[in-house]
This record gives C-alpha cells, sequence and structure tokens, in this order.
C-alpha cells in the first residue's frame, strides 16, 4: 500500500506525538477517548480539561485561551500537536500568537478564524 502524503508530514506523523488538547467540555472528552486509543499518540495532555479526560490524559491548569501558560507547556512536554476543541482560542486569535509563530514546528489543527470586513 503506497502512502499518499507528502514527504513532510509523514516524517511527522512517524514518530509518537505529544498531543496538546484545548478545551474541558464534552467534545474534547470524546475526542481525548479516540486519540488515547492511537498507537501514534506518546502523550495526551488536555487543558483545562474534565474528569472524563482526566482518565485518559493529563489535564493541565490552564484555560484554553490563556497563551503563555500554553506556550510554557508545549515547551517543557515538547508537544507537536495542538487540537482546539472550542472555538473561543480561535477567536481570540491562538492561530496567530506569537506563540505559534515563535514554534516553528508546531502543528494546529482546528477551524480558520474567519475574517469580517
Amino acid at each position: 500500500m503506497k502512502p499518499h502524503l507528502c514527504s513532510q508530514f509523514l516524517v511527522f506523523i512517524m514518530d509518537k506525538l505529544n498531543v496538546l488538547l484545548l478545551g474541558g467540555g464534552g467534545r474534547e472528552h470524546a475526542m481525548a477517548w479516540k486519540m488515547a486509543q492511537s498507537p501514534l499518540l506518546n502523550q495526551l495532555c488536555i487543558a483545562p480539561g474534565n474528569g472524563g479526560t482526566a482518565e485518559v490524559g493529563t489535564n493541565l491548569p490552564f484555560g484554553d485561551s490563556d497563551f503563555e501558560a500554553m506556550k510554557m507547556a508545549i515547551l517543557e512536554k515538547n508537544i507537536s500537536l495542538v487540537i482546539v476543541g472550542p472555538e473561543a482560542p480561535l477567536v481570540k486569535g491562538v492561530s496567530l500568537s506569537k506563540m505559534m509563530t515563535q514554534l516553528s514546528m508546531l502543528k494546529l489543527l482546528g477551524q480558520a478564524q474567519k475574517e469580517h470586513s
């Protein structure tokens, strides 16, 4: 079976991932539960998480829009992928924040913020 992904992405997913999932609701619990089953996962951190996410990963004690705490956790835990569950961090500019531009190897998965004129 031939892979259909570009070689850079294959390199990215060949190593086990340290993932930060932002959010603390039921949607994030379902996402965390499923991600925890992946053989590609090394470590799953959830901020702020909830009781259910604590069963499948490590809850971190900061809000999903606390960009400074997020940056520190990303660096300390060697996070390679950030998945944004709720809309609030995207609306507040998580993808455009200085943190994301400073951490060039970091990948972000979340709906793009729409431009309004």
